[in-house]
């Protein structure tokens, strides 16, 4: 993960601040209107970047989500600690 952290700043920081700008507004729909078979959520409930309250409010949205919340884990932990689990699934 660090060595992509690396790569995906090596030209700057524009994009990160592109994309933070983007996350940060309205995306244009609503997530009631996902209509999509599966929805996978995995989420840390220490997650200090995301807040597990939002991944919680997601899953309610999108009913067709498949949530798992981990306790003691945070933003990064999970797909480290977890990530056969997730592939796993996504198999």
């Amino acid at each position: 993960m660090g060595a992509s952290l690396v790569e995906a700043l090596r030209q700057g920081t524009q994009g990160a601040a592109y994309d933070g700008a983007l996350l940060g507004r309205r995306w244009g729909f609503r997530l009631e209107e996902i209509t999509f078979p599966v929805i996978y959520l995995w989420h840390g409930e220490l997650d200090k970047e995301v807040p597990v309250s939002m991944g919680r409010e997601m899953t309610e949205k999108l009913g067709q989500c498949k949530a798992t919340f981990y306790p003691g884990e945070g933003h990064i932990s999970v797909i480290v600690n977890h990530a056969q689990d997730i592939v796993r699934a996504l198999n």
